[in-house]
């Protein structure tokens, strides 16, 4: 399996999104796996390091907070902290260690037509064309015992409410029905549907913000359902 070494910092507004977004497979458990719970990577490396977490927007500023990013000590999160304090990280192929799913992740930007060549046919024909340029993209996946379990991927558009909306409706099976979400605040609307298809789990995000420019955020995301309640 080729390794990829994933991406240590996400720009501001992928980040507020991941924030308004909740996690659509459920919250790491309360305990996390560090480095010496684990043996080795899912590509046999025993190089595992236990790397903070620095929340908040801006923290990158905080010249400890630097420091320990240029050492590989720490990794930027999100702007609101979470329960996970720390990852599991191979110094050696840059994969993480996922509890949420006990498998190990991969994250990186791409360009769409990078990601039509990396994507698994589970993903295949998923409309991104329209995918803001200067954001790019956000690709996840997931591997246990060196397969893949799980992808995401998440970007913003400025393309059409309605056209968006038709390209989802051609993607997605017909028993799934893709509506506008209703705006429920002055500045944002959201909605998610779920389905379950080939023995995996799938939800697909989507919320649109007014504010400073109208723009939607997608997200589609796969796993087993064999790893899900």
């Amino acid at each position: 399996m080729k390794t990829i070494v994933p991406i240590l910092c996400l720009c501001a507004a992928v980040l507020m999104a991941q924030d308004q977004l909740a996690d659509p497979f459920g919250s790491p458990p309360n305990k996390l796996k560090r480095a010496v719970d684990l043996e080795k990577c899912v590509n046999g490396h025993k190089t595992l390091k236990d790397v903070e977490i620095a929340y908040g927007r801006g923290a990158g500023n905080d010249p400890e907070v630097a420091k320990k990013l240029e050492r590989g000590d720490a990794i930027l999160g999100g702007c609101i902290p979470d329960s996970r304090e720390h990852w599991v990280m191979c110094r050696t192929c840059g994969l993480r260690f996922d509890d949420t799913f006990d498998s190990w992740r991969d994250e990186r930007w791409c360009s769409e037509d990078e990601l039509r060549l990396m994507r698994s046919p589970l993903l295949q024909g998923f409309p991104i064309a329209g995918a803001d340029a200067s954001e790019r993209i956000v690709y996840l996946r997931w591997f246990s015992r060196e397969a893949l379990s799980g992808e995401s991927v998440s970007f913003w558009t400025t393309a059409a409410e309605k056209d968006i909306i038709a390209a989802l409706r051609k993607w997605v099976p017909k028993e799934v029905k893709i509506k506008a979400p209703k705006q429920q605040s002055e500045d944002r609307s959201r909605n998610s549907w779920k389905w379950q298809a080939d023995g995996n789990s799938f939800e697909l995000n989507y919320l649109k913000v007014f504010e400073p420019k109208p723009e939607t955020h997608l997200q589609i995301e796969w796993h087993r359902a064999a790893r899900q309640e």
